[in-house]
């Protein structure tokens, strides 16, 4: 706006903003290269925190919230009735013994407790009958044997020396070498060898709750008639890490490192924008005395900060949006990208204005004398 006093010099302003940025490029590009870094550098650590926790939250995504202690059949049976539930994953521990320094466990798994809770896929099936087990490919690997699903072979499962001929009915696909390595058996092999056998039944429920509060809740309303007690029912860490109590790796303290990295840019950006000044001191005196108000001094030199925002910002957006997603593709949203692209374009912007402030101030107050 121009006041009816002022001289009309907008065109001016513009045409001088222009040939000054034309005149010192090597600040220009080292402010621009600032305010790039800067932004790029809170952007994406910003989505490689967000990406790393997202990702550690797909891997409970589909998996049980409640897992139910000393589950009897009967009360397996009424509990699969229910049209709250969606899959019931039965595990059970039976024993361990020693191969050199390995562990070997021998337990009992059904179908849907390797599929969805441990999500792991396996050539064969799983053991159904008293003289079928399952071994993984890591433990076969460890043995130096080439097993394959429906082989005879002779295994010893209690870890006593006393072996006996089973049916290899299935093969985990498990490759990673391990400290540790499981036998599964059958229910009917499993039972045989106990005197009771506790399964715990690891249950997906038909509720999208992650607070803890919510999934008990509606889980007191799902084993009513079923025989099962509160003292039965235990939490998974599915609520643990889809509320963020439970985080993956070391959290980096992310507004600190925002506030710092915006502080020091603004730093850089106030000590070159303020050197630019300097250097053009006799120019705004001339400028007053060709007429130029200044206020029109001050606009003129606000201006050409702020333009250089609206570049470095964009780039560094770019830029940290691009190692965001290289990071962590699978944990990287659309929408939590666009959220922090919005608010961390403001922020740069008040940054650089904050950072100009004494530099134009210098600006407008120079003396055309």
């Amino acid at each position: 706006m121009t006041w009816p006093f002022e001289n009309d010099t907008s065109a001016i302003t513009n045409k001088l903003a222009k040939r000054s940025r034309k005149a010192d490029k090597r600040s220009k590009a080292f402010l621009l290269l600032t305010i790039a870094l800067s932004v790029c550098m809170i952007f994406s650590i910003i989505l490689i925190s967000a990406g790393a926790q997202e990702e550690f939250k797909n891997t409970q995504r589909t998996k049980a919230q409640i897992a139910i202690l000393g589950i009897t059949d009967d009360q397996l049976s009424s509990l699969r009735q229910s049209k709250d539930v969606q899959w019931i994953g039965e595990y059970a521990a039976i024993g361990l013994s020693y191969s050199g320094n390995k562990t070997i466990t021998v337990a009992y798994g059904s179908e849907d407790y390797f599929t969805h809770q441990e999500e792991m896929s396996l050539q064969g099936s799983i053991p159904q009958k008293a003289n079928e087990i399952m071994l993984p490919q890591n433990y076969i690997d460890f043995l130096g044997e080439s097993y394959r699903p429906g082989d005879i072979i002779t295994f010893d499962v209690t870890g006593t020396g006393d072996e006996a001929e089973y049916t290899l009915s299935g093969i985990l696909n498990e490759d990673c070498k391990s400290n540790g390595y499981f036998v599964y058996l059958s229910k009917d092999l499993a039972m045989s060898l106990m005197d009771h056998l506790q399964v715990t039944a690891y249950t997906r429920l038909n509720t999208d709750a992650i607070r803890s509060d919510a999934i008990l809740d509606f889980t007191d309303k799902i084993i009513e008639n079923t025989g099962i007690v509160e003292d039965q029912i235990y939490l998974t860490e599915y609520s643990a890490v889809m509320t963020g109590v439970i985080q993956s790796g070391i959290q980096l303290p992310i507004p600190l490192l925002a506030a710092l990295t915006a502080v020091l840019a603004a730093t850089i950006i106030y000590g070159v924008f303020y050197t630019k000044i300097a250097k053009n001191v006799q120019l705004f005196g001339q400028l007053q005395t060709i007429g130029m108000t200044k206020k029109q001094i001050k606009r003129m030199a606000k201006k050409e900060g702020l333009r250089y925002a609206f570049t470095g910002i964009p780039l560094g957006l770019i830029a940290g949006l691009l190692i965001g997603f290289a990071a962590y593709p699978k944990g990287f949203q659309i929408k939590t990208a666009t959220v922090y692209a919005v608010l961390i374009a403001i922020v740069g912007i008040v940054m650089v204005n904050i950072a100009i402030f004494k530099p134009v101030r210098v600006a407008m107050n120079t003396s055309p004398r």
